[in-house]
């Protein structure tokens, strides 16, 4: 064999490693692409479910607050009776 051939055939080996790994870059990068996509779902609904909770925390916080402000003037309400009969009994007695 002469160093033609010999080249020949090395380019040969060359150009099948080439296609080889062209074809192994496309597989990978198809893999890439199927990851990222199902990373990308998995964030937004990760994000859904955390607005979900977020907007059930406010919710609830502010129910807390309102109660908290009910029970703070609760002890007021007899005090108010006590004045509305007492205005009561002073300009309409």
């Amino acid at each position: 064999m002469g160093e033609n051939e010999a080249l020949t055939a090395r380019l040969e080996e060359l150009r099948a490693d080439l296609r080889d790994h062209e074809e192994a870059e496309v597989q990978i990068q198809l893999q890439l692409n199927l990851a990222q996509d199902r990373a990308n779902k998995d964030a937004k609904m990760l994000n859904h479910a955390l607005d979900q909770e977020r907007a059930a925390h406010e919710k609830h916080e502010a129910e807390v607050t309102t109660a908290q402000g009910a029970e703070m003037y609760r002890h007021r309400i007899p005090l108010l009776d006590i004045h509305v009969h007492k205005f009561y009994e002073q300009y309409f007695n």
